[in-house]
């Protein structure tokens, strides 16, 4: 294989972290990446579990002079969100990532990276694989998932691990440690509906070029999301005419922002509905620009076959333009901190069936179950059958934590800066964790990571090897 990376600093590191990008593992096929540790793990002669899930552990004895201290987790998840741009749409979501380098940030051509969380990964292999290291006994654990609702650290028997204290490898900001993170659930809903057959004039309307990004990190950042706009455009023509929805597609996973959505109308006056499209264009793209610079809406001559009826139509736009989207609350006293927000994510609407999810995040297990309450009553108002999926936890940060205070001196020995200690809006793993392990220490880092979950995610190649080296430093002092 020929290494892109190579020469660029850690090549153990960035060399298995290429490996796995040519190794397809979006949600729910992560098969192939668990088949890839154990094959490093039996070739370098450690002992593993392997679960029905694809979960995996690794046991590292520890070096000689710490054979004997306590267990040490280091922890990650092995799926990613792949998601693409307008223009690479038709790519396999099953096919190798396809790299591209400038500098030395790493990115992926028309797909997200999946360095979220292909760096823990490639970090827990390559401490693995260096057998010169000091550190404890580890416990190293690849999770499957993870994306889609935090799925392998559920299923995974906790009772073989003995550790306490645990590295989650899945941040994206480096000299950021989170001590604390919200819970989550996705709700997923659907309508049926009779579709009118004909050959009827239309028009294809695109909302793209928008940033996207995690749901979670990224929701308090003012991006749009594509869903809602096109639903607002089409929600204001069906004020001023009847307007049938022949399709409409948005979003691919629940926990990214939309970044494109696409929907072929009908109206009385296709013309007219043109004219009020670019017009209403020119009036949101100025204001959406100030965050999302590349955005674009566009109106194209088309045909249609079928149609969703006409209050069916005005349903779904109605409930994508006044459902709750974005941040929701705040948290009392505290208004730079979210309480509770929601991810309008996707919606599929096509020959009878419209489709909608929605992924709600708080902290505090009361404030999301208010706000699901509140979209459900919504979706129950416009026609709507909803479920409830995926539920997790929040995790709460531990007082007085030992592995804390280790990560603050090493970051500033190694950096020269203090590191922020944070808990964030995003779910994380560590939250399954704390559940299942008394009295866990756990902390979450990672390198610096832009636009996760998006075509944009770009990877800073010289933080991540300080990311792995600090948490070598660490180790020898566990």
């Amino acid at each position: 294989m020929k290494y892109l990376t190579k020469g660029l600093g850690n090549d153990r590191l960035f060399g298995l972290f290429e490996e796995i990008c040519s190794i397809p593992h979006p949600s729910g096929n992560e098969k192939g990446i668990a088949d890839f540790v154990c094959a490093k793990a039996e070739k370098n002669g450690y002992r593993f579990i392997r679960d029905a899930a694809d979960n995996v552990i690794v046991f590292v004895p520890g070096s000689e002079d710490k054979a004997d201290s306590e267990p040490v987790m280091i922890q990650g998840h092995t799926d990613m969100v792949f998601v693409t741009d307008g223009e690479h749409s038709s790519k396999d979501r099953l096919s190798p990532i396809e790299l591209k380098l400038d500098g030395k940030k790493l990115s992926a051509v028309g797909t997200s990276l999946g360095a979220d969380d292909g760096v823990a990964v490639a970090l827990m292999l390559a401490i693995m694989e260096d057998k010169t290291l000091v550190h404890p006994p580890l416990e190293l654990i690849f999770t499957t998932g993870e994306e889609i609702g935090l799925l392998g650290a559920d299923a995974l028997d906790a009772s073989v691990l003995k550790g306490n204290v645990m590295i989650n490898v899945d941040s994206d900001c480096e000299g950021v440690a989170t001590i604390g993170c919200a819970g989550g659930l996705r709700i997923g809903a659907t309508r049926d509906y009779v579709p009118e057959k004909g050959d009827f004039a239309a028009l294809k309307l695109s909302v793209g070029g928008l940033r996207g990004g995690h749901s979670g990190g990224e929701i308090d950042l003012g991006r749009a999301n594509a869903n809602r706009v096109a639903a607002e455009i089409i929600y204001g023509l069906s004020l001023t005419q009847t307007v049938k929805i022949a399709e409409m597609n948005g979003g691919k996973v629940d926990n990214a922002i939309c970044d494109f959505c696409s929907a072929v109308i009908a109206a009385e006056d296709i013309r007219d509905a043109k004219t009020f499209i670019e017009s209403a264009a020119e009036k949101m793209l100025p204001q959406i620009r100030k965050v999302d610079t590349d955005a674009y809406i566009t109106a194209e001559d088309a045909r249609a076959g079928e149609l969703m009826p006409a209050a069916a139509s005005k349903d779904l736009v109605t409930m994508l333009f006044v459902c709750p989207d974005g941040p929701c609350e705040r948290m009392p006293g505290d208004r730079s901190t979210l309480l509770s927000s929601s991810n309008a994510a996707i919606v599929r609407a096509a020959n009878g069936k419209a489709e909608l999810a929605f992924s709600v995040r708080s902290p505090q297990a009361e404030a999301k179950k208010r706000l699901a309450g509140r979209i459900a009553a919504l979706l129950e108002k416009f026609g709507f059958s909803c479920s409830f999926e995926g539920e997790y936890p929040g995790w709460y940060p531990k007082e007085d934590s030992k592995l804390q205070r280790l990560y603050s001196e090493e970051y500033t020995l190694q950096t020269g800066k203090k590191p922020q200690i944070i808990s964030i809006h995003a779910g994380l793993e560590c939250g399954i964790f704390a559940e299942k392990i008394k009295d866990l220490d756990a902390i979450s880092i990672g390198p610096d990571n832009e636009s996760i979950h998006s075509p944009k995610e770009t990877l800073d190649l010289e933080s991540f090897d300080r990311t792995c080296e600090l948490v070598i430093r660490m180790l020898k002092k566990l």
